[in-house]
């Protein structure tokens, strides 16, 4: 039995094309992104192969010069429970965030990405 462990996962890659509808502006018109990059990081601490405390945050990052991308969007998350043979049981959060850059006002830097919700859950997994 362990009695404390730190896991942790870097994912970088690149969405190469997308459609984002803003159905809250009157007459939208549809956005179209392209090369978009990504960073999702991960985190989670399990303390006696039982309990887990975990969190994430996923960033996307457009264009906005020949040379350059800016953060437009972030999804927070975080989540706890238990684990014991194939089943856990838990609670997660997650809640998206527009941001904006200093000093760069993107037409993609949106209110309405702001939102949140909460899980609990039963999970079965094999392979454990």
């Amino acid at each position: 039995m362990t009695w404390l462990i730190l896991l942790f996962a870097l994912e970088i890659g690149m969405r190469p094309a997308g459609e984002v509808v803003r159905y809250a502006d009157p007459g939208y018109v549809p956005e179209v992104y392209n090369a978009v990059v990504y960073t999702d990081l991960e985190a989670e601490v399990v303390a006696w192969d039982t309990v887990f405390v975990g969190g994430m945050v996923y960033t996307e990052a457009a264009p906005y010069a020949w040379n350059n991308y800016a953060p437009f969007w972030t999804v927070y998350g975080f989540n706890a429970g238990a684990r014991r043979g194939i089943f856990e049981i838990g609670w997660r959060h997650y809640c998206s965030h527009g941001v904006t850059v200093a000093g760069w006002l993107p037409r993609n830097a949106w209110p309405e990405m702001n939102g949140g919700f909460n899980q609990v859950y039963i999970r079965l997994e094999s392979g454990r």
